[in-house]
């Protein structure tokens, strides 16, 4: 039983430390009505940016790297799309490590507060954490009634150590009445 225990133990030292020189696991970003991935498809077709848009999800580190290298070139740009990558950069300069001061961003050392897109992010050494709030709803009438529809939910995402990168996201959406059903087709999302 020692034996056993001792062999276990060894392993599991082995792979702590062995895994001391690996980066960390990647924070993807969701593709799925994502307005950032039409963004970079259009940097991309000016030539701004380089990138492989066939692979997709990207990863929110390389999302940023990639923004941060169209404000680099922002002579290329028109208005529009430099006020889309400058907000963007607000979002993704977590990634970044960008300073505070330099996205105009009420903050202290450790916790920073953004309003626009909402959010609050927690940033130290070891644990960094990303949490953003979304609301929504829409309301459509015809000749056949009216239809209501309330959203709600939010993300969670963030890096623990060099090695551990975790992601979440809750979505709770309430119709009046479903628009779709077994007989017949529609052009809405399936939920």
């Amino acid at each position: 039983m020692q034996h056993y225990c001792i062999k276990y133990c060894l392993i599991l030292v082995i792979l702590i430390f062995g895994s001391i020189g690996l980066n960390a696991q990647a924070v993807y970003e969701p593709v799925t009505d994502n307005p950032v991935y039409e963004l970079l498809d259009e940097l991309a077709a000016l030539k701004v940016i380089t990138i492989n848009s066939a692979v997709k999800p990207y990863s929110r580190v390389f999302i940023a790297s990639k923004l941060k290298q169209a404000i680099n070139n922002a002579e290329k740009l028109n208005s529009r799309q430099l006020g889309e990558v400058e907000f963007y950069l607000k979002d993704y300069s977590f990634e970044l490590r960008m300073k505070n001061e330099e996205l105009k961003i009420k903050s202290n050392k450790k916790a920073t507060v953004l309003y626009d897109p909402l959010g609050f992010r927690y940033n130290d050494k070891v644990f960094k954490a990303s949490v953003s709030p979304w609301l929504g709803g829409r309301f459509m009438v015809n000749e056949n009634g009216n239809f209501k529809e309330f959203s709600g939910g939010g993300e969670v995402f963030g890096y623990l150590g060099k090695h551990i990168g975790y992601y979440a996201n809750v979505k709770y959406i309430w119709e009046s009445e479903p628009l779709v059903n077994p007989v017949m087709f529609s052009l809405e999302e399936g939920k």
